[in-house]
């Protein structure tokens, strides 16, 4: 009898190792796939100039990924390699902010140029006028010219197939136009007020301006002035080419459609108070206008009509949005995104976490990147990025190439991150 309940005792504690070893591969397992998920090591991580990478383009053609610094910094990505190819340093004035999100900076992918518009306030010497710019080949990183634009810069566009780039100068209340290839300035146009922000809609040969209570229409090969609408002042403008409309976003929350062709306004609405930044999604033709504030919610808005179609409660606060054809989603870069931070129970289901609250991982802001439907607004996955003390800033999706570039900073004195300014996280796009 003592023999049989020996026997008995030695296969219960076997079946509870078992049970012990599957738990833990199931750890390990889960441990990474959030890895996977936030960042971990299938992800790469590229060291940057400068603290605050905050403009980011992409140039498809020459396979370049063009950031910007605060400081006036650039660096020229190889996409194909994932390797630094060139750094040009800030010169000694710098960048122009673009609608107060983000220096203003256009790449034209058919030339191989990008070009930064830089403000009127140096950075240690006065020895570029006010109103410059800086053309960069894309290739080699040379400057090919450093054209004087105007007074106030506050937006750039370049125009595909036209070797052309358009400059909003606020104080000067004109918009300039540039040659992309060699950075001559080609002519200045007045318009209606003062110009903040500007729009492309290449197949119908237009740029769309909006300003301090006016939005107008320039051809995109001469810059004259095609039609101007009296508007609100705007914070806002979003372009949809296919559907030829230009959404206006006025401070005072009123959304205004103009068909791009005509100049005509062709429908109004009321929202609330707009935020800095916007997406559209030509696929769908619905436009995201992103909150004012860190609580409200984001505006669904149809591109045709100018109609609120919904509000959507994003978990964290938009700073970036991005349209992935492939797929027809919505991608938006998120700060103070609402998420548990990865611990080492979550391979445990989440009623018994809830059970043991010992076992949770404390809930804290950070980056995070939500993949939207792009007809409904519907949240199809939230991708959170890595807890490390690094806030995002910024982010460019590579749709031939299935990646994100996401650039990072981290805030707090220098002490608090040693040998750390700023950085770009490489991930592969969802299927």
């Amino acid at each position: 009898m003592e023999r049989h309940r020996r026997a008995l005792d030695r296969v219960g504690w076997t079946r509870a190792g078992l049970i012990v070893g599957v738990l833990i591969a199931a750890a390990m397992l889960a441990t990474a796939a959030i890895a996977r998920v936030a960042g971990g090591p299938s992800d790469r991580v590229i060291a940057l100039p400068g603290r605050f990478p905050a403009a980011i383009a992409l140039d498809d053609i020459h396979h370049r990924l063009v950031v910007l610094d605060e400081s006036g910094a650039v660096s020229l990505l190889n996409t194909d390699t994932g390797t630094l190819a060139h750094v040009i340093p800030a010169g000694a004035w710098r960048p122009a902010f673009s609608g107060g999100s983000g220096p203003a900076l256009a790449v034209d992918p058919g030339a191989g140029r990008a070009i930064v518009a830089l403000s009127s306030q140096p950075r240690q010497s006065t020895s570029a006028p006010p109103g410059a710019a800086r053309v960069l080949d894309t290739v080699t990183g040379r400057v090919v010219a450093s054209p004087h634009v105007g007074v106030g810069d506050t937006a750039i566009v370049a125009v595909p197939g036209t070797a052309r780039a358009f400059v909003a100068n606020l104080f000067a209340q004109t918009v300039t136009v540039l040659s992309t290839r060699d950075g001559r300035v080609l002519g200045a146009v007045a318009v209606a007020g003062q110009p903040t922000t500007l729009g492309v809609d290449g197949p119908a040969g237009v740029v769309a301006v909006g300003g301090n209570s006016f939005g107008a229409t320039l051809d995109a090969r001469t810059g004259r002035v095609l039609h101007t609408q009296l508007l609100d002042s705007l914070s806002v403008l979003v372009v949809d080419d296919r559907r030829h409309r230009a959404l206006t976003y006025s401070q005072s929350g009123q959304i205004s459609a103009l068909d791009t062709r005509t100049g005509a306004l062709v429908g109004q609405g009321l929202l609330g108070q707009p935020g800095p930044t916007a997406g559209d999604d030509p696929a769908t033709g619905m436009v995201f206008f992103g909150p004012n504030a860190a609580s409200g919610p984001t505006q669904l808005v149809d591109a045709r009509t100018g109609r609120l179609v919904r509000a959507l409660a994003l978990p964290g606060y938009p700073i970036a949005f991005a349209a992935d054809a492939r797929t027809g989603h919505m991608l938006v870069l998120l700060s103070n995104a609402r998420r548990r931070a990865p611990g080492p129970w979550d391979w445990l289901p989440a009623p018994i976490r809830r059970l043991l609250p010992a076992l949770s991982t404390p809930t804290g802001p950070a980056s995070a990147i939500a993949i939207l439907d792009g007809r409904t607004g519907g949240l199809r996955q939230q991708i959170d990025l890595p807890i490390d003390g690094s806030v995002a800033v910024a982010f460019a999706l590579d749709a031939r190439a299935h990646r994100l570039y996401v650039t990072r900073t981290w805030w707090g004195p220098p002490t608090s991150r040693p040998g750390r300014g700023s950085d770009m996280l490489i991930l592969d796009t969802p299927p």
